[in-house]
């Protein structure tokens, strides 16, 4: 984990401790917690969003707020006020820190929408049929990337209820395959460049533009993350390249700025999301992944 990396997570802790004074502050909250979802902080810390919600207040649909971390100043709001049920998963700002993109779920219609925010003001990039998450810009600011499991008939995670079972019980049932999907910021079809018969669990854009790492399993997804590999997917012709496949779970994979390193964390963990260990690099060509923390008497949660 880097200098820069502890200093920015450290920083957006504190930014959010701050928010929940100041912003309770200034709205005299008395009563209702405020609750805080999906942080996002903008690269150089002057601003950071969030789903925010207080207790007690009418369920009119999720809101992300933008606030001046200093100050916890409002700078800008919106709303999906026409759609109470729906939820906002996934906040990720753009590189020129102008525009957050955003997952819009709805369960009642089973759809999950990529929306762009600006300045309070909300423009539609994508709609899939099924389940969405985790927006990551390109690096050049002109695509979306997300994942997508369309037509699902679960939501995401060993955790949630299992699919429903119809017509004969015990036949073998087409398993849901989370996708890298992409869309043009200018507009057009999300296109899913992903191999079909994968699951991706994570993924991170190589600085190029070209392609992504990914964590990924064949066949269902909640039950082979503890032996995903990690992989390099090409997103013009969407082959799947291994680049290393170590005896441990994997979590967080990250391309280094230069496109020559890929950084993990590696270790035994119990399930997907429950993130510990020691940090791993590996050369995104392929290789033996190398334990960069030998020693450390702790566990690392990030990178």
């Amino acid at each position: 984990m880097t200098r820069d990396t502890h200093n920015h997570r450290a920083a957006l802790a504190a930014a959010a401790t701050m928010l929940s004074v100041a912003a309770g502050l200034a709205h005299g909250d008395p009563a209702g917690m405020r609750s805080y979802r999906a942080l996002a902080m903008a690269s150089g810390g002057e601003r950071i969003a969030a789903v925010e919600a207080v207790e007690g207040e009418p369920k009119t649909g999720p809101r992300v707020v933008v606030r001046e971390t200093a100050s916890g100043r409002i700078a800008s709001t919106w709303q999906k006020s026409d759609c109470a049920q729906c939820r906002i998963e996934s906040l990720a700002w753009s590189p020129d820190q102008k525009s957050l993109a955003a997952i819009v779920t709805d369960p009642n219609a089973g759809t999950a929408g990529v929306v762009l925010l600006r300045d309070g003001r909300m423009a539609k990039l994508a709609t899939v049929r099924g389940v969405a998450g985790t927006v990551r810009w390109s690096p050049d600011g002109r695509q979306v990337a997300f994942l997508a499991t369309v037509g699902a008939k679960k939501l995401t995670g060993a955790v949630e209820a299992g699919a429903r079972q119809v017509g004969e019980i015990g036949l073998a049932q087409d398993e849901d395959e989370q996708r890298i999907a992409v869309v043009a910021v200018a507009g057009g079809d999300y296109r899913l460049v992903s191999p079909a018969d994968t699951f991706i669990y994570e993924y991170d854009w190589t600085p190029d533009g070209k392609g992504f790492v990914v964590t990924s399993a064949q066949g269902n997804g909640d039950n082979n993350w503890w032996v995903a590999t990690l992989g390099h997917v090409d997103a013009d012709r969407g082959r799947l390249r291994l680049i290393a496949a170590p005896k441990m779970q994997m979590n967080m994979p990250h391309v280094s700025p230069d496109g020559r390193t890929v950084a993990f964390i590696g270790g035994l963990m119990s399930d997907f999301g429950s993130v510990g260990g020691d940090v791993w690099t590996v050369p995104l060509e392929g290789g033996e992944p190398v334990d960069v923390t030998p020693g450390v008497k702790g566990s690392f949660n990030g990178i």
